[in-house]
Parts: structure tokens; C-alpha cells; sequence
């Protein structure tokens, strides 16, 4: 499985494949990383050599793995290795550069794997003839369950990477717009980690919410970000596109049992538009419509608590497990070995 060499946190799809890929040890299944160190024709090279080596019976790549550069490696890899690619997101390249970036993936992949129906959809809009060759599977919470007996009355977390198209200046427009109002008894905690290239997007946005009841802890490891999020009162994330099944923050709110207060949008099913709050803008004002929200759930004990228990139990749908067991049954039938997937 292609991998990068990456500490914690970094990168949203390798932390992913940090749980996936010992999900699927456990299921009796030998998973080797395959790390790439460099993007250029001498990377691949070095990717090749490894796949002689190790001779695997799948290999299974990872779209898209941030790199430095726009590389194509990982396309000219799926076609000279053929196998399983994971795409994460693709919709989001719109249908030109969704072409540009996954078409290729699309010539000899033997089966290409989805994390939503939506992208899925997406997809096969323009290349139908994968219809027969892909299939959905979720992803799931890269942070453990810690969720606290009692909660720290008033606090609202915000967790995920910091960096633009995050929602993270809806945020501290929530925030101003309480202290405005008094305080409302509410204070907020942005936590996760600054991308190494950020071009000081993070700094500039902790000098805009100077004097703001918010609290930066900034990087922290699993254990210590599953129990930050597990003793918050709420979680605020409000996607610019909207809630998704494809956003592991959303996820790791969920499964901390914590009520999750986002925003609609075209990916967000029945199924999980039902296990969260989602709040719209306010006579066109969207900060005002989440602090309306903040208020109802705080305020709502019942609701409150039919938030938590449906946001744990759609967390549930996609433990690892499960997410390693269909992982198996696809390796097998692949390999030829479909008594694997049992």
C-alpha cells in the first residue's frame, strides 16, 4: 500500500491509512507499506524496485496523497502495477481536472474504490465503464473514542487541519458575534495542526481573532485530541461545502460522542444530515445562523443528548473493522482468492 513517510497529523489520508492498513493485518492479511520518499522519475524507480522485491498480490494506492508538485507517479504506478486505487475527494477537481487528475487511474486499475456514493456518482458520469470495476468504501475515525462522564459546560471545539476552505473564519465570527452578545457562556478551541507550506494562513488567522474567547492548542497527538474532543460540549465545523461522509473531522466528532453543529450541502446524506445539526444562514448571515444553533443544542438537554447517541451510532457504521473486512473480501477476489473475504 502506498504510503508517504509522514508524522501524525500531517496528512489526513496517511493518518487513514495508519489505521487501515493494521485493520487489515488483524484480518490475517500481510500489508506492506510502500514509501515514497520522492515524486520524480527516480521516485518511481525506486517504487518499482520495491514492488519487484516484495512481489505483493495487490497493490493498492491512495489519491490523493499530498506531495510536493503536481507529480503524476502515482498514475504512471497504477498503470504499470495495476491494482486497487483509493480516490478521496475527486469531486472536488470539478470534471475537467477530475479527468486530468483520475482519468488515468481509470486505464488499467482493476477496480477503483470510492469513500461516498456521492464521489462515486460523480465519477461515473463521465467514465461509465468503471461502473463495473469500483464499488464504495467509507473511511473512518482516525481518532479513538474518548468520550468524557461529564462535559466542560460551554465549550465548543473545532478540529481538523488548519488551513483554508475549513470554515475556520466562520468560527471566529461565531466567536465575535458571542462576545458581542455577552460571552453566552461560550468558549472555543480550534485544535489540529498547520500544513509544513501553510504560507502563514494559520498565524494570520489566530492575529484576526485577537481578544477572542479561543484557545489555539494547536498539534496534539491521537489520545490527547480524542479526549480534548470528548470533553467539549459541541463541535462546530462549518465545511464551506457542507458536511460529507468523506470528512474525518466530522468523523472523529461523531465517534467522541459529541453533538456536531455543520452546514448542508450536496454531500451529506439522509442518513448522516440526521445525526448532525445542520444550521443555515440568518437573514444571510451565516455566523449568525451557527450561533442560533450553538444555542438550541446547549439549551436543549434532549436534543443535546439525540444528538450524541446518533452521532455515535453513525460513527459505528464505518468502525474499522468493518471497513478492513471489505477491504479483504476485494484484495481476495482479486488475488483469486475469494474465500479471503470471509
Amino acid at each position: 500500500m502506498l504510503t508517504l513517510d509522514e508524522p501524525e497529523g500531517v496528512n489526513g489520508i496517511v493518518d487513514y491509512m495508519s489505521q487501515l492498513m493494521p485493520a487489515i493485518a488483524a484480518q490475517g492479511i500481510d500489508v506492506a507499506p510502500l514509501v515514497a520518499r520522492r515524486w520524480g522519475l527516480a521516485g518511481l524507480q525506486d517504487l518499482r524496485r520495491a514492488l519487484r522485491r516484495l512481489r505483493p498480490d495487490v497493490v493498492h494506492l491512495q489519491h490523493p496523497i499530498v506531495f510536493p508538485g503536481r507529480s503524476y507517479v502515482p498514475q504512471i504506478l497504477a498503470n504499470l502495477s495495476p491494482g486497487v486505487v483509493t480516490t478521496h475527494g475527486g469531486s472536488s477537481y470539478g470534471t475537467l481536472w477530475g479527468k486530468v487528475s483520475l482519468g488515468p487511474f481509470m486505464l488499467r486499475t482493476r477496480h477503483l474504490v470510492f469513500t461516498t456514493e456521492f464521489e462515486r456518482d460523480h465519477a461515473l458520469r463521465w467514465a461509465s465503464w468503471m461502473h463495473g470495476r469500483s464499488s464504495v468504501i467509507p473511511i473512518g475515525s482516525n481518532i479513538p473514542a474518548r468520550p468524557a462522564p461529564t462535559r466542560e459546560p460551554g465549550l465548543v471545539v473545532t478540529f481538523g487541519l488548519v488551513r483554508p476552505q475549513k470554515g475556520l473564519e466562520d468560527v471566529i465570527a461565531v466567536a465575535r458575534l458571542a462576545r458581542r452578545a455577552g460571552g453566552l457562556g461560550l468558549r472555543f478551541q480550534v485544535i489540529g495542526q498547520a500544513p509544513r507550506s501553510d504560507g502563514g494562513y494559520a498565524e494570520r488567522l489566530r492575529a484576526s481573532a485577537a481578544g477572542l474567547p479561543i484557545e489555539w492548542p494547536g498539534e496534539l497527538d491521537r489520545e490527547a485530541a480524542a479526549r480534548a474532543l470528548g470533553r467539549a460540549s459541541v463541535a462546530l465545523l462549518p465545511f464551506p461545502d457542507g458536511a460529507s461522509e468523506r470528512r474525518g473531522s466530522l468523523l472523529a466528532c461523531l465517534t467522541a460522542e459529541t453533538p456536531v453543529i455543520t452546514t448542508p450541502g450536496p454531500q451529506c446524506p439522509p442518513s448522516l444530515a440526521e445525526a448532525v445539526r445542520l444550521a443555515r444562514p440568518m437573514n444571510g448571515d451565516l455566523a449568525a445562523g451557527l450561533l442560533q444553533a450553538l444555542s438550541d443544542v446547549l439549551s436543549n438537554e434532549p436534543e443535546w443528548r439525540r444528538l450524541s447517541l446518533a452521532g455515535a451510532a453513525h460513527a459505528r457504521r464505518s468502525g474499522w473493522e468493518q471497513i478492513a473486512r471489505r477491504h479483504v473480501a476485494l484484495y481476495g477476489t482479486l488475488a483469486g482468492r475469494p474465500e479471503s473475504a470471509r
